[in-house]
């Protein structure tokens, strides 16, 4: 039996990157937004009856394993749809292993808030982040990315010995030695690839302009109806492509200086609600590098 991979990863802490060299490897089985690596049954039939020989490795790959809705609905806690899933999980791979990559709290919200912009969000980073003017529980987003929370449930549900925490950071700052972990851990040869960096960092201008952008676009399509829907989605196709980075750079050089301050930073009031989430985290030998990155010492004891 090939051996199951369930890498369970973060938003914004490098599963697009590592998705991608999944697929790549020549020993690992996985296809994207698929469970147990085909893309169908179709697929697995015909991969499997051309094959000489199993795979070595079978990876499913999803974020929503430990975020099931990342739009957080009010009422519904965070904790308990990830228990379910979880458990879920174990029920159909009870044998599987679990990968689950982290991120510094700082970077993973930066990142948030840059990819919430792409798609059209029309929220500052300071509203963004405080939910509980929205309609949503205070706790909804340090639920969200609760590392010392996700690793309990994983460990407890699959065991310990299943579960591999490692920090983005390694994978940001050594990414051939990030992969050699892993190929060693999960007992697949030297691919000779590293995950490439895929996503492409978004300007002070854009973080800027694009919500101003988006809110213009929503007023103005606000009286045309039905047809209101069509306008917006080709907007936001529009920022995907970043077919309007030369338009928000503009805008940032003929407005006064007034207008083109960046979004608030995240501020340390923020960031000390997060740091008691990954106290048990940073306590791993993998992450005695990274521990400023994921807590202030003086915040947890």
């Amino acid at each position: 039996m090939p051996r199951h991979i369930l890498h369970v990863g973060f938003p914004k802490c490098g599963s697009t990157a590592l998705q991608f060299w999944f697929e790549a490897h020549p020993d690992i089985v996985f296809a994207h937004n698929r469970l147990t690596g085909y893309r169908s049954t179709v697929d697995f039939a015909r991969k499997t009856a051309l094959a000489e020989s199993e795979p070595e490795v079978v990876v499913t790959s999803c974020e929503d394993f430990v975020i099931p809705l990342s739009d957080f609905r009010p009422g519904v806690e965070i904790a308990v749809q990830r228990e379910r899933v979880c458990l879920r999980l174990r029920e159909l791979y009870p044998d599987a292993d679990v990968l689950i990559v982290t991120r510094g709290y700082h970077g993973v919200l930066t990142s948030t808030y840059a990819y919430y912009v792409r798609k059209g969000g029309t929220l500052g980073r300071s509203e963004l982040l405080r939910l509980s003017e929205l309609g949503h529980s205070d706790d909804d987003v340090e639920d969200a990315f609760d590392y010392d929370a996700v690793v309990s449930l994983y460990e407890r549900v699959f065991g310990p010995e299943r579960v591999l925490v490692m920090p983005y950071e390694l994978l940001r700052d050594d990414p051939g030695e990030f992969v050699r972990q892993l190929e060693e851990r999960f007992g697949v040869g030297n691919s000779g690839r590293i995950p490439e960096r895929l996503r492409v960092s978004i300007s002070p201008a854009e973080l800027t302009w694009y919500p101003r952008l988006s809110r213009f676009v929503h007023r103005a399509s606000a009286p045309l109806g039905r047809h209101r829907n069509r306008v917006v989605e080709m907007y936001r196709v529009l920022l995907k492509r970043r077919k309007l980075r030369r338009l928000a750079q503009a805008l940032a050089r003929v407005t006064p200086p007034s207008m083109n301050l960046p979004p608030p930073k995240i501020s340390s009031e923020m960031l000390d609600r997060f740091y008691p989430r990954a106290a048990q985290l940073v306590a791993r030998p993998a992450y005695a590098p990274y521990r400023s990155e994921y807590v202030d010492g003086t915040s947890i004891s």
